[in-house]
């Protein structure tokens, strides 16, 4: 296409043309697809009238929390124990009290490196400054 541009050759057709046959980022474009045993169901991310009005009440305390490693949060909506959530309460063994336990969660999440490397990972692929990202 620059080699067409640089003789004067590109006309608007073809402008148009290579870009749609071009790789363009499209929307979702870099969103895990699922495969059909991962799909969510409404089940998993229904709440009931209850639970709505049982968040309420755990604004400011850590009594609703079944790990012992709950932290009081500002809204209801981030009041949510790690035994709470069946994606990760499954994949916790029988004797590990609660996700920052298990050496998976601390080596993916709490690795300073891994992080880091990750957030640059994320800015390459969002075209950010990459250099903004500090060590």
């Amino acid at each position: 296409m620059t080699s067409l541009a640089n003789k004067g050759q590109l006309t608007p057709a073809l402008f148009v043309m290579a870009v749609r046959n071009s790789a363009v980022i499209a929307p979702y474009q870099f969103e895990p697809e699922y495969s059909p045993g991962e799909m969510r169901t409404d089940s998993d991310t229904d709440t009931s009238e209850d639970e709505a009005i049982d968040n309420n009440t755990r604004v400011g305390n850590t009594d609703w929390g079944l790990c012992t490693n709950c932290s009081s949060m500002p809204l209801s909506d981030e009041c949510v124990c790690c035994k709470e959530i069946n994606a990760v309460s499954h994949r916790l063994a029988h004797t590990t009290l609660c996700v920052i336990e298990n050496e998976d969660f601390r080596t993916v999440c709490l690795n300073a490196e891994v992080l880091r490397v990750s957030a640059i990972a994320r800015a390459d692929m969002r075209a950010d400054n990459v250099q903004s990202i500090s060590n």
